[in-house]
């Protein structure tokens, strides 16, 4: 048996599309949707992805719109993984070809990600 989708959305700013990244996940499949909305992907307070992260268990899956959503920066975004797959659940997003270069990407740090 498959387990569950937990979606996160993030917005930098309250005028940011909050609702569209929820929309998508919730049509992905994702029944529980946790969002941080006015949130910079350089702070490190994000509390409802601290929350999605908590709810996951063996075969689940955390799933984004995209990359950016999670990190700015490898290093912050390979302990995120780190901290999903100790749980026994993966990260996937939307994008297809950009969760299968998910893996690739962790193993090269590079720039900043964009907003």
């Amino acid at each position: 048996m498959a387990g569950k989708l937990v979606g996160y959305a993030r917005t930098a700013s309250t005028d940011g599309d909050i609702n569209g990244q929820i929309d998508q996940l919730r049509a992905a499949g994702c029944q529980i949707v946790h969002s941080d909305e006015g949130v910079s992907g350089l702070s490190t307070e994000h509390s409802a992805l601290a929350d999605a992260i908590a709810e996951l268990g063996v075969g689940d899956t955390l799933l984004v719109c995209d990359l950016a959503r999670l990190s700015r920066d490898a290093a912050s975004l390979q302990l995120l993984a780190n901290d999903v797959k100790a749980k026994g659940a993966a990260v996937r997003t939307l994008d297809d070809e950009q969760s299968g270069n998910l893996d690739r990407f962790l193993a090269t740090p590079g720039p900043a990600m964009p907003q």
